[in-house]
């Protein structure tokens, strides 16, 4: 920025705003200026991951085989999809045998309110509970992570599990700059920009596009 012109030594001039160039691209393009390689492929990028999970979670947080997270809130950092959606997307992962984890700050445990199925036994209330190492670390056990465009969606993408994003098309939030990157790392993206700032996915096609990504068979 110019503002900051005086304060660097090695100035960049590449546009981000305008730039079809993910986010992950765009940083290491500054490696440049050390006289490093600064232009890679996405799929270079996803094998550069040496990312681990390095807390050990006690017995009470015990990831289960066929777990699923949602972390339905951003704190405002992306667009976001209903939370009755996300009761609704539970609701066919559970029936279809998956346990489900809902996992975010406690401020947002609270404002989710009783929107959720708290009280089925394979659901699983991470709200507030869980520091962000074992987020992590309960991330890395887990089968797949669905979320908006969102720190726990990139984490779980990092860390090789099925990573399914949740997009607006409009620049600079569309996927082109902030899809998740990894193996098992997939996006939808709405037709259209929502003018009422939510995303109007049903929870049908997020539900069959979390098992295509997993590679599951669906009846639904």
């Amino acid at each position: 920025r110019w503002s900051a012109i005086g304060l660097i030594n090695k100035p960049l001039f590449y546009s981000r705003k305008k730039s079809n160039l993910h986010e992950a691209q765009l940083n290491l393009k500054m490696l440049s200026s050390l006289g490093l390689k600064s232009n890679f492929g996405l799929s270079e990028i996803e094998a550069l991951y040496g990312f681990k999970a390095q807390i050990q979670l006690s017995s009470n947080w015990a990831v289960k085989e066929k777990t699923i997270v949602l972390h339905p809130l951003s704190h405002g950092s992306a667009l976001e999809w209903p939370i009755g959606k996300y009761a609704e997307l539970a609701a066919l992962l559970l029936e279809k045998g998956y346990r489900v984890a809902v996992s975010g700050t406690q401020k947002e445990r609270d404002s989710m309110g009783a929107s959720m199925p708290w009280s089925h036994p394979n659901l699983i209330d991470l709200g507030g509970k869980l520091s962000l190492g074992e987020l992590l670390s309960y991330l890395n056990e887990a089968k797949a992570v669905v979320a908006a465009s969102t720190g726990p969606l990139h984490m779980g993408a990092a860390l090789g599990i099925g990573a399914l994003g949740l997009y607006s098309p409009k620049r600079p939030i569309f996927p082109t700059r902030w899809a998740p990157i990894g193996p098992k790392a997939g996006y939808l993206v709405s037709e259209e920009h929502p003018e009422n700032g939510q995303l109007p996915f049903s929870a049908t096609l997020v539900f069959k596009s979390l098992m295509a990504l997993l590679d599951e068979e669906t009846s639904n």
